[in-house]
């Protein structure tokens, strides 16, 4: 007999995304979402530290909308889907 393991075989809604998800250590978009974060701190500090020209410094700006974007996408997927570890937790659900 197969027990009741939650969603999806349910049908109830999918669980709140949380904070806590953020954290995976195991998951390549975690490290991506590491060094999207250090480089966007490289660029804002040289965007701040000094005087670029105007096309050098709206390139690098543009770097930032795009990095800051990539970011909260990862972010979001992250916090959305269950880690990978969690998926396959119970055994008697498959």
């Amino acid at each position: 007999m197969k027990k009741d393991c939650g969603f999806p075989a349910t049908g109830r809604d999918p669980p709140p995304m949380k904070i806590s998800r953020l954290f995976q250590p195991r998951n390549p978009q975690f490290w991506l979402l590491i060094v999207l974060n250090a480089l966007s701190t490289a660029i804002s500090f040289i965007l701040r530290a000094y005087e670029l020209p105007l096309p050098v410094a709206l390139v690098l700006a543009g770097f930032a909308v795009v990095n800051a974007v990539l970011g909260l996408r990862i972010a979001w997927r992250l916090m959305s889907e269950p880690p990978v570890d969690q998926i396959f937790s119970n055994e008697n659900c498959r």
